[in-house]
């Protein structure tokens, strides 16, 4: 529809990091509340628990369907390759 100005976006990416006690916390609360949820930042929010963002590279995905899978075996070869090490 329009091009928007690049100097103010940014893309953000999962995998995330919480402390293990956080989510259970937020994912049994959010149980009991009917509250439901795109991922676990969102009910991390909800109970007021401080989210960053920290920067990092491209490489770091989130492995959650087969073809992420080998994405990353793929990639891991070829790391080991230019590290001079068997694939």
């Amino acid at each position: 529809i329009e091009t928007l100005e690049r100097a103010g976006l940014w893309r953000a990416q999962t995998p995330q990091g919480a402390w293990r006690a956080w989510l259970a916390e937020a994912h049994a609360r959010a149980a009991v509340e009917g509250v439901t949820a795109t991922d676990d930042v969102a009910l991390l929010d909800r109970l007021g628990r401080t989210v960053r963002i920290v920067e990092a590279p491209s490489s770091n995905r989130k492995i959650t369907t087969p073809d992420d899978r080998a994405w990353a075996e793929a990639w891991l070869r070829a790391r080991a390759l230019e590290a001079g090490g068997a694939a």
